[in-house]
């Protein structure tokens, strides 16, 4: 009677997963890890300025945003034709970047999945999920930058599922090296004759909110990393790239709430590698897999050590009290372990830098081309190059009014 029962079980495993609803929970352990970024952009001054974020475009086309999502919701709508978001243009002061979340269990398990963003906007999720809030309104041309939320509701939780289809990621992506991990695969089914198959549950959003650690300049090779987080900080990188695959990096660890740490690079060079290595060591430690750190360095690697930006950034690990306010998630059941590590990147805008770009703006009032290094320089901050201009003409502008100020004071009182 027991050998019966085997090809009826591997029958129903091949089902939709609606099938799986009234299903009892599978024995064993459930664990669940998670990794992710934080990405702002200071001035020499730690304030923090909006930049550049982006809304898909360096995504896989399966990745679906709140209006291709809502589209699904009601297709006759046409929601995804009036996404008032662009691309290239979206700015906010956080960019929340790349979560992912892994399930690990030794036998096929229905779980439920939420998460919440109470400070920012969910803006791109795969797989589709079975409701969001707020609903997507195409007449708002902001959309919701708070507030918001992503129910997976009930996903079936498959261990190493070998025969999985996941979709297929054209070109190269950043996204596919998240796949690089011994996670159980991920099912989701809302409709009859759609089954979605993943290694993790994926997101991504963006707010404007401030960043309870920031990080000011002082001297071109230091900066002071504030906390008040309302949690330690474990361990803090401050990076700079030398060029040719080199970087100079110093490490700080064990940084208390409500602490100011100075932190100095040193004059000596390491590779690419070695921080690399440092990086992922740090993920370990703090209780993410060696295959999921190894994903995530690989991930990010390009940005973290290759976008030159202003080339100055700090790399942080979260506590885990700042990552739960900011991003509430709900597993049902509770797992036995869960595991959240959140990396915070501060990219800063050196006194150096805004002093250099200060002359430039000189240069093109008295209309003087800029050398090549100059426009090397402001082309290399990339996605940071309008805040940072913006940001140092306001200071130009500063000047001016303060020196008209000091001049009228003086005139006045005789000298």
């Amino acid at each position: 009677m027991r050998r019966s029962l085997v090809p009826v079980f591997a029958l129903l495993l091949a089902l939709p997963l609606t099938v799986f609803a009234g299903s009892d929970p599978a024995t064993g352990k459930l664990i669940v890890h998670e990794w992710g970024t934080f990405t702002t952009f200071v001035g020499s001054d730690g304030g923090q300025l909006a930049f550049r974020a982006g809304i898909g475009s360096d995504l896989p086309s399966f990745v679906l945003t709140r209006a291709e999502q809502a589209d699904r919701f009601n297709p006759r709508n046409g929601f995804d034709k009036w996404e008032l978001f662009t691309k290239d243009e979206t700015v906010a002061q956080v960019r929340m970047e790349t979560p992912v979340i892994y399930f690990y269990t030794d036998a096929p398990r229905d779980v439920e999945a939420r998460v919440e963003f109470p400070q920012g906007m969910l803006t791109e999720f795969y797989p589709p999920v079975r409701s969001m809030t707020p609903s997507y309104d195409p007449k708002d041309g902001r959309d919701v930058l708070k507030g918001t939320s992503l129910d997976w509701g009930k996903i079936r939780i498959v261990p190493q599922a070998t025969s999985a289809k996941y979709p297929k990621v054209e070109g190269p992506s950043h996204y596919v090296h998240a796949r690089a991990t011994d996670a159980a695969t991920v099912q989701f089914s809302d409709r009859p004759t759609e089954m979605h198959e993943e290694n993790f549950l994926f997101y991504r959003g963006l707010g404007n909110f401030y960043m309870k650690v920031t990080a000011s300049a002082r001297e071109d090779d230091q900066i002071t990393l504030h906390n008040s987080s309302g949690g330690p900080i474990s361990i803090a990188f401050l990076i700079r790239s030398a060029g040719g695959g080199r970087m100079r990096f110093a490490i700080h660890r064990n940084l208390d709430n409500g602490r100011q740490e100075g932190m100095t690079l040193p004059s000596k060079e390491s590779s690419v590698g070695e921080l690399s290595e440092a990086v992922v060591q740090a993920l370990i430690a703090e209780g993410l897999y060696e295959k999921e750190a190894r994903a995530m360095v690989k991930t990010w690697e390009d940005n973290w050590f290759g976008e030159e930006g202003t080339g100055t950034r700090v790399l942080y690990l979260l506590s885990r009290k700042s990552t739960g306010e900011l991003l509430p998630l709900t597993i049902t059941p509770t797992p036995d372990q869960t595991v959240r590590v959140m990396v915070g990147r501060i990219d800063v805008l050196t006194r150096e830098q805004e002093s250099r770009i200060a002359t430039m703006f000189r240069k093109t009032a008295t209309k003087e081309p800029l050398t090549a290094a100059e426009a090397r320089e402001v082309n290399a901050l990339g996605r940071f190059q309008r805040p940072a201009l913006e940001r140092v003409a306001q200071l130009q502008a500063w000047d001016v009014l303060n020196a008209v100020r000091t001049s009228a004071s003086a005139q006045a009182s005789g000298k």
